[in-house]
């Protein structure tokens, strides 16, 4: 099993309450015709664009998002074919102060919004990928269940224009990378992220809630 090419891992995360993390992933690969670009560059588009990036698009959707859950980290590390760090340090960029959500209320830590990423392809390895919004408290419909399709706009364009921004951010006089889904199955296979898709149903990661203690209440049924 291999990746198609040499690629760079974009992550970012933060905490939530309780002592929980969340955290997100995204693959871009290299389309530099002269060769991939080394850890210095990668690393200076983090410290730059990327996390400018990032910030911008944490602003979209903070209001959804209460006060306890932050975003703290961005990574972007250069990957092999084997799916391995090329190199031997980590590119992180880590804000001095977190950023919060600004929702008057907390969510439960694992309620996330889907965000799939979808390519030119409809079908088969790679057609599609996703991350998740970190504890989100949108307004849910008491008939239907599902939050409003402004807000569904606003989580799509939000994406949309975070991934535009990364794939501008990583241009130097040619292009360089491109955010893309890419599988390693077999000898591989990618396929360049051609739009975004957020559906109305708010989702459950239960990974995000492993750390909280119950610390419930008892009460006598007596007899």
């Amino acid at each position: 099993m291999a990746y198609t090419g040499d690629h760079v891992l974009i992550a970012w995360g933060g905490t939530a309450p309780g002592g929980e993390i969340w955290t997100n992933t995204l693959r871009m690969r290299d389309i530099n015709p002269i060769g991939f670009a080394d850890q210095t560059a990668v690393d200076g588009w983090l410290q730059g664009g990327f996390k400018d990036a990032l910030a911008t698009y944490w602003t979209s959707f903070k209001p959804y998002i209460g006060t306890g859950t932050k975003l703290a980290w961005m990574k972007a590390n250069r990957v092999g074919t084997n799916g391995k760090y090329l190199d031997g340090t980590t590119n992180l960029y880590t804000w001095p102060t977190p950023l919060p959500g600004t929702d008057t209320a907390n969510a439960i830590n694992q309620a996330s919004v889907v965000v799939t990423t979808t390519t030119g392809i409809a079908r088969g390895r790679a057609h599609a990928g996703r991350f998740f919004l970190p504890s989100m408290r949108p307004f849910i419909d008491g008939t239907t269940g599902t939050f409003t399709s402004a807000d569904s706009t606003v989580f799509a364009n939000g994406a949309a224009t975070f991934l535009s921004a990364l794939n501008d951010a990583a241009n130097f006089v040619i292009d360089q990378l491109r955010c893309s889904v890419m599988s390693n199955l077999g000898s591989g296979v990618d396929h360049d992220i051609t739009g975004v898709k957020v559906g109305r149903v708010v989702d459950t990661q239960r990974r995000r809630r492993n750390k909280i203690a119950e610390l419930g209440s008892t009460a006598v049924v007596n007899f």
